[in-house]
């Protein structure tokens, strides 16, 4: 299996992208995708495998951003990060990371050796949550400095 380390994008090349796109025509054709019907894989010698719907999901989300040309990261759900890569996803410092959502029970963690992890699973859950709390709070300011007469 090729190296991919966490959390390094992928991205299609400029000479990639036209075969990307004639790829992604393949798979934005509904009946092929919900069914994964005609998905096959040929490999050097000759042997065909039928690709597994799973994969054509897969696939067909990881073409449709390649072939716009935009970078993606695939990260296992079950993947330890470093606290330094949370920071980066949440986009706060690793310091407000360690002691304002960790070090307060904010976000789940655990030790390897004298190391903090955080599992991807658990950095999405609570970023989503977060997200959502933010929008909330944006949204009440919103409706009060309309109220005040200040949003006019």
């Amino acid at each position: 299996m090729p190296a991919n380390p966490a959390l390094e994008p992928i991205a299609p090349t400029e000479q990639e992208v036209p075969d990307i796109q004639r790829i992604a025509v393949q798979f934005s054709r509904p009946k092929r995708v919900e069914k994964g019907r005609g998905f096959r894989i040929v490999g050097p010698e000759g042997g065909e495998v039928k690709l597994p719907e799973t994969l054509v999901k897969l696939f067909a989300f990881i073409v449709s951003h390649l072939a716009r040309g935009e970078a993606l990261t695939v990260v296992p759900y079950q993947k330890m990060l470093s606290t330094q890569e949370a920071a980066g996803i949440l986009g706060v410092s690793r310091p407000f990371l360690v002691q304002q959502l960790l070090d307060a029970g904010k976000l789940n963690f655990s030790w390897v050796g004298n190391r903090r992890r955080i599992r991807f699973e658990d950095l999405i859950r609570f970023k989503k949550d977060w997200d959502q709390n933010r929008l909330a709070t944006a949204d009440e300011l919103v409706e009060l400095s309309q109220d005040m007469g200040l949003y006019e």
